[in-house]
């Protein structure tokens, strides 16, 4: 027992965690996730963070440190356990909050159970649902060149006019650090069936940058390592491989798009496929959403 603690222990945060992403809970509060922090800041308090110093995707948990203004107990240290039955619906339990240090956080509490998440898994009450709020550039928006791009959760469908839509099957996304992976379908793709990611800043609101940082990747797993050629902070000149991001301009029209019928779905993120309506006002000259209609598989 002791050499296997000792293993998983060496094996440190790397990559991404699969919850990664800004969710919210029933009680309005806000959490987000990072692969190096767990943050939960419930409305009139100061957050709550676990500083995340190992996780296991297989398993369903992660381990860290407690800090932050809203922290119980400061200093000590804490393991969260999930589960995700459905895509965006995720359950969480704190089982461990004031454990002594990461080594004793790291061990399982008895008193839960992945597979009773639902009713008494979290030391004999259900885990706590949190919900994954929409990927933050869902909308309609056009390029430079007249292509037509319309993103959701779901799908990012690239147009360019007299083509077949290129569409990027999204499997994750992470509106903290700005980047969507999916894999690559659509008879105007030109790596059907490969892995794309696609990096965006906003510095403005309406204001959306994107720069696609891998496009023939063989799996999701190369499709979420950063590409060293790209750089968010120079995204106006060089970030995107020596180039600027590309500029999107967020369009006014109502429009119906089908983006093809295939699903897929993957323990990474949300699941594909299907039909989207997408809205567009202009509200005191900002551009927002002001209506969705999604029957896409999954969701």
């Amino acid at each position: 027992m002791r050499a296997a603690l000792i293993t998983a222990l060496a094996a440190r945060a790397a990559g991404y965690v699969d919850i990664g992403g800004i969710w919210y809970d029933t009680y309005g509060s806000d959490i987000r996730v990072t692969s190096t922090a767990y943050m939960s800041t419930y409305p009139g308090s100061g957050p709550s963070i676990i500083n995340i110093t190992y996780y296991n995707n297989t398993a369903g948990f992660l381990v860290g440190q407690n800090s932050g203004s809203g922290s119980y107990n400061p200093g000590q240290w804490s393991r969260l356990d999930w589960v995700e039955p459905i895509p965006g619906e995720l359950h969480v339990c704190t089982t461990h909050y004031d454990a002594n240090d990461e080594a004793s956080a790291m061990l399982p509490n008895p008193s839960h159970d992945h597979a009773a998440y639902a009713t008494t898994g979290c030391g004999g009450f259900a885990f706590s649902q949190i919900m994954r709020r929409p990927i933050a550039i869902f909308g309609q928006y056009s390029d430079a060149y007249g292509s037509s791009i319309i993103i959701n959760d779901f799908n990012y469908s690239s147009t360019y006019p007299g083509s077949g839509p290129s569409i990027i099957r999204i499997t994750h996304f992470d509106n903290i650090e700005g980047f969507l992976v999916g894999q690559n379908s659509g008879s105007g793709s030109y790596n059907p069936g490969q892995w794309s990611r696609v990096d965006w800043v906003e510095p403005t609101p309406g204001d959306l940058h994107v720069c696609t940082t891998h496009y023939d990747a063989n799996d999701e797993a190369s499709a979420m390592l950063p590409n060293p050629s790209h750089d968010h902070a120079a995204y106006a000149t060089t970030g995107c491989g020596g180039f600027a991001f590309s500029a999107l301009s967020q369009s006014v029209v109502v429009e119906e798009v089908n983006a093809e019928s295939e699903a897929s779905s993957d323990g990474g993120g949300v699941a594909t496929g299907g039909q989207v309506v997408i809205g567009v006002v202009s509200i005191l000259g900002s551009l927002v959403l002001s209506a969705v209609h999604a029957s896409l598989g999954g969701a």
